[in-house]
């Protein structure tokens, strides 16, 4: 496995900075302590000192517990638990140390007390095999992941400064001149970056006929090798013949090069043709903006607004409301358009990338000693003088959780479609996995360890995907997440693999929906020691099974067994609606009416995914819905057998 360098190798934290953040956990007896701690001083004096690999890159920290092949450990800090017996064990200790030199890791951090009777053997083969070697107490894998992760996020943050300036010189009233950009790019891909105009002789690329479509409008990327470089191309703008962006270097491009390229694309674009100005350059920096925001890459938003004067008072808020205003696929740019000129400067208002029927608006949240908010008072009485337009706003959230706020409007939005006002606000409900017992964190970190074996850098980012696949579809999540759709889909096969699930089965999207919010609400350092427990047995817990029967109470009227019988069979076929309609022996558009009838009721979108799931990857919004149904039907009638058994007893 490959390990992403999305800040480039020489922007990775390295060791040195890594052992300054934990200090304070490093045990006597590494680096310059007193070699007295261990019982054969004379193997710490022959190790290489720590200090001597300070500069060494650490991309991530992995277990020690996990098997791992090839370059799957490279620039990655190996963390081991004092008790593993292998360190203990002379000649155990010096093939595991030969192997992780061999495999380029960064280094190996064994973590526990400091016994120095322990310690010798490991020392001994870290002086033979030159890895270096940190002892920490209370420092396993996961927390030294999270600080090599907050040293990344720092660098990230520099990196970020350095680009709003640039973007802020390549605005068009200020020149926009596209060549800081360039520049900046080029170091960032440790390649070259140039911009081939419409017209200029392609023969120097090692790929014409690319280039030529490119320009065509025929492809959007493509790439090209000569044996020694790699390159990849991109059209510029929206009008034929575009200009191409080639990127070149000399080996592979790592999947953080891409993103680098990706980043930039956006407000080159606009630097080269399309000034900010105007219609089609702002639409794409706000887009831009918005994608950063889903990723969770809050500094990255934040400047890039501020270098493009884009709705500066919701970028500084410390907590901000996401709405969905829904209206006619026709009517979307003047819908747009109306949102801006009443908010004026203080919302981002976005064109959703997923459904030509949507507009996204990120305002600032009012104090929460107030109640009025006028940002939201401003789009209700839009709503209300439109009869076309529906709007579902979600709770006051911090601009690092724009994604759960975005998922909250959808679910709003689905109840204001419904709703005689034609508006809602998400309404909070104590949701299942706040009710699981304490041993569904243990279910959900047991799931979910095989993704320990994905590259750590790169971990957080499918993670991400999977998450905007289960909720969006492949082309949905790719047009959220401004990464391209083979990206997507190849995250969500991999996850799939490693989880042994099989996504396209309602089920097993259910459970991995589940096990993902689980891990969300795991606090990071609970030490509480809780029995294990299946699925199976944690779905049988009375606050579960009370959860279940509330769900699916609005179903259970006299008036409305129809609906439920037309869910429960939808949700047995996959959430296929033409299957569904045969086996009821009702027309397709009956179904169809029943579902959009219970996604009033039990207030969940359903009728997206279904689309999704039966007519492609293009339509859009679902998150939990169809899994919320999946899980109350289960608990409510597990004979049903809508979760399959390998899941609920693994």
């Amino acid at each position: 496995m490959a390990v992403d360098r999305a800040d480039s190798r020489g922007a990775l934290p390295t060791l040195g900075e890594f052992l300054r953040r934990i200090g304070p956990r490093l045990v006597a007896g590494q680096d310059h302590a007193d070699p007295a701690a261990l019982a054969d001083p004379a193997a710490l004096a022959g190790l290489a000192d720590v200090a001597g690999h300070r500069s060494r890159p650490v991309a991530g920290a992995v277990p020690a517990s996990e098997p791992y092949t090839g370059d799957d450990i490279k620039d990655l800090l190996v963390v081991a638990e004092a008790d593993e017996p292998w360190l203990r064990d002379p000649c155990a200790a010096g093939l595991r140390l030969s192997a992780l030199a061999g495999a380029g890791a960064a280094g190996l951090l064994v973590n526990g007390p400091a016994e120095a009777t322990a310690h010798a053997p490991v020392v001994s083969a870290a002086r033979r095999g030159a890895v270096p070697v940190v002892f920490a107490s209370g420092m396993p894998w996961l927390r030294a992941a999270r600080v090599i992760g907050d040293l990344r996020h720092d660098a990230a943050g520099v990196r970020a400064a350095s680009l709003s300036d640039l973007l802020e010189a390549a605005r068009p009233d200020r020149g926009g001149d596209a060549k800081p950009l360039l520049d900046w790019l080029s170091a960032a891909v440790e390649g070259t970056a140039e911009i081939l105009p419409p017209h200029e002789d392609s023969s120097r690329v090692p790929a014409p006929d690319a280039v030529d479509a490119l320009r065509e409008g025929r492809v959007a990327a493509s790439g090209a090798s000569n044996g020694s470089t790699e390159i990849r191309m991109y059209a510029i703008g929206s009008s034929k013949p575009h200009p191409v962006l080639v990127v070149s270097r000399p080996v592979d491009f790592p999947p953080g090069a891409v993103d680098e390229v990706r980043r930039v694309l956006p407000f080159l674009e606009s630097a080269v043709r399309h000034p900010l100005t105007g219609p089609e350059g702002l639409e794409s920096a706000q887009v831009a903006v918005l994608q950063l925001l889903m990723g969770g890459l809050v500094t990255w938003a934040r400047r890039t607004a501020h270098a493009l004067r884009l709705s500066r008072t919701a970028m500084a808020a410390s907590a901000v409301r996401v709405h969905i205003l829904q209206c006619p696929p026709g009517l979307r740019d003047t819908a747009a358009g109306q949102c801006r000129q009443r908010l004026r400067e203080t919302g981002l208002v976005v064109r959703c990338p997923v459904d030509d029927g949507q507009v996204i608006i990120i305002t600032a949240a009012p104090d929460r000693d107030r109640d009025d908010d006028p940002a939201r008072d401003a789009l209700t009485s839009l709503v209300a003088e439109a009869p076309d337009y529906r709007l579902g706003t979600s709770r006051q959230a911090p601009l690092a959780a724009t994604a759960g706020a975005y998922e909250e409007a959808t679910q709003a939005l689905a109840v204001a479609r419904n709703r005689a006002g034609r508006v809602a606000e998400y309404e909070e409900e104590a949701g299942l996995t706040r009710l699981l017992p304490a041993a569904a964190h243990s279910w959900a970190e047991r799931v979910l360890q095989p993704l320990a074996r994905l590259p750590a850098g790169r971990r957080p980012e499918i993670t991400h995907s999977v998450r905007l696949g289960l909720a969006f579809g492949v082309s949905g999540a790719a047009k959220l997440s401004g990464q391209h759709r083979n990206t997507v889909r190849a995250h969500l096969a991999r996850t799939a693999l490693l989880l042994g699930l099989d996504l396209q089965r309602l089920g097993d999207r259910a459970v991995l929906s589940l096990a993902l919010r689980i891990q969300d609400d795991l606090a990071a350092d609970s030490t509480a020691s809780v029995p294990d427990a299946g699925l199976r047995e944690l779905l049988r817990h009375p606050l579960c099974r009370e959860w279940a029967t509330r769900f699916l109470a609005p179903l259970d009227t006299a008036r409305r067994l129809s609906l439920r019988r037309t869910v429960t069979t939808w949700v047995l076929h996959g959430a296929r609606t033409e299957e569904t309609a045969g086996q009821l022996h009702l027309h397709y558009k009956t179904v169809l009416a029943h579902l959009a009838t219970a996604e009033q009721v039990l207030q969940r979108p359903l009728i997206e995914t279904h689309r999704r799931i039966t007519e492609g990857d293009d339509s859009a919004n679902g998150f939990d819905g169809p899994h919320d149904v999946v899980l109350a039907l289960h608990i409510a009638s597990p004979e049903l057998g809508i979760i399959d058994s390998r899941l609920l007893d693994g």
